[in-house]
């Protein structure tokens, strides 16, 4: 039910965004817009708490060890908030922009996994003969 609420509100203030924009108020629109989307990122931080309590359950059932879990954690807020900037860039008109925020959380999350990559390929190496 929440779900439901959250995209109508989403949906109202598209509506009220697009008449912002039809009367000249290109800029109002770009600032109710970004305080909107920092709400809803609020509530999707607010949402999201348990599905990361059961996503540790998880982890730590499957017996990963701590710094693995870590690792999973930091790249799935790193492809969240490289997202939400991305799509902020792209609504202020700059999808140039948004592109480059997208690239940074990318590569962040390349440098971020690179140790254990490195991990990978050395137990990889060691079960060759």
């Amino acid at each position: 039910m929440e779900l439901l609420k959250a995209l109508g509100l989403c949906v109202t203030v598209c509506a009220l965004l697009l008449a912002l924009k039809t009367h000249g108020r290109a800029e109002m629109a770009c600032l109710a817009s970004i305080a909107f989307t920092a709400l809803m990122l609020l509530w999707v931080l607010k949402s999201i708490s348990p599905a990361v309590a059961e996503m540790r359950a998880l982890l730590d059932g499957a017996g990963v060890g701590e710094e693995t879990a870590a690792l999973v954690f930091k790249v799935t807020g790193i492809a969240l908030v490289s997202e939400f900037a991305c799509q902020l860039c792209r609504d202020a008109g700059e999808g140039a922009l948004g592109a480059k925020a997208a690239l940074a959380g990318k590569v962040s999350v390349l440098l971020l996994a690179l140790p254990l990559l490195k991990s990978l390929c050395g137990m990889v190496l060691e079960l060759l003969p």
